[in-house]
């Protein structure tokens, strides 16, 4: 597409997604499902959500996205310390956090906002100060799954982390997980 991830998520752009997918329905099944397809690389996945104050969490502990959609995380800091956001493959999450707790002293890490460099990494916001927002665009991993995310910000991972859930239909998903 020719628009640009964030003009994707504008209220006017949103609005005609939403209007072509009501279209969608009344449309003969071949044809319904090419403009579904078309839909869906246009649609972008858009998260807003936070830590909970004083409890090292996430406010959202799962979130659903399709294979290779385009997700938009926006993460706001409400919590008294920073936070980061950082999208692991299946089986990462120790992996990154352990080498967080490595890495916790070396400049060069705190330059690079506590995200580990690891191949276990596929998408991670910046260090979020107090009361300050980031976010990222990145498309979810084309393979199903359920995918960990966490706060690398030193000793954090323990505590504060969450699954994004890439499945074929997520609305369903997260109606009944």
């Amino acid at each position: 597409s020719a628009l640009s991830p964030t003009e994707r998520t504008t209220e006017h752009v949103r609005a005609t997604i939403e209007f072509a997918e009501r279209l969608a329905k009344f449309v003969e099944p071949a044809a319904r499902i090419k403009a579904t397809k078309a839909i869906d690389r246009l649609s972008v996945t858009r998260f807003e959500f936070g830590a909970l104050p004083h409890r090292m969490a996430f406010e959202r502990e799962k979130l659903f996205a399709r294979p290779g959609g385009l997700v938009e995380i926006e993460f706001k800091n409400t919590d008294n310390m920073p936070h980061n956001w950082v999208l692991v493959r299946p089986g990462g999450m120790t992996e990154v956090g352990m080498l967080a707790e490595e890495k916790a002293r070396d400049p060069d890490f705190i330059a690079r906002a506590y995200v580990p460099t690891s191949g276990q990494v596929i998408a991670a916001t910046g260090l979020v100060d107090i009361n300050k927002r980031d976010k990222i665009f990145f498309n979810a991993p084309s393979e199903p799954g359920v995918y960990p995310y966490l706060c690398t910000y030193p000793g954090h991972w323990r505590r504060m982390f969450g699954a994004l859930y890439v499945v074929d239909d997520p609305e369903a998903c997260e109606a009944n997980p």
